[in-house]
């Protein structure tokens, strides 16, 4: 129960440090394109405001070909560790097969999803770009 018990709180360990890691990262993007435009303007370089925006605009949302980079990504680890698992059962290992099938069934599922859902971004992408902007 002890061992369990601290593998749990180590993975939630880790889930949170990569969290706070990456909204560190965006702070401090942030705080460095502010302090370039900041002293870009005491400097008195001149500059202009489309730059100051494209500086200090916010990241893009994730595109189409990202989730279907992560979607085969994904699939494709499904499909080999079931492969991986069927090669270490068949060289004597029987313990190795099950666990390796349901990580793999599982992330190849979550792989099938982000393809699913690349697909359903597609036409909302498509229709946001051919939109007039105000």
């Amino acid at each position: 129960m002890g061992e369990s018990l601290f593998a749990g709180g180590m993975l939630w360990l880790f889930l949170a440090l990569v969290i706070v890691a990456n909204v560190w990262r965006e702070i401090a993007a942030r705080r460095e394109a502010q302090q370039t435009v900041r002293l870009a303007i005491e400097k008195n370089y001149p500059i202009d405001s489309a730059l100051i925006e494209k500086m200090l605009r916010t990241p893009a949302r994730k595109s189409k070909t990202d989730l279907l980079a992560g979607g085969a990504v994904l699939v494709a680890i499904g499909l080999g560790l079931p492969l991986m698992g069927v090669f270490i059962y068949l060289g004597g290992s029987r313990d190795a097969l099950l666990p390796l099938v349901g990580v793999g069934s599982m992330l190849l599922l979550m792989g099938l999803a982000l393809l699913i859902v690349a697909h359903v971004v597609r036409p909302r992408q498509a229709a946001d770009t051919d939109a007039p902007r105000l």
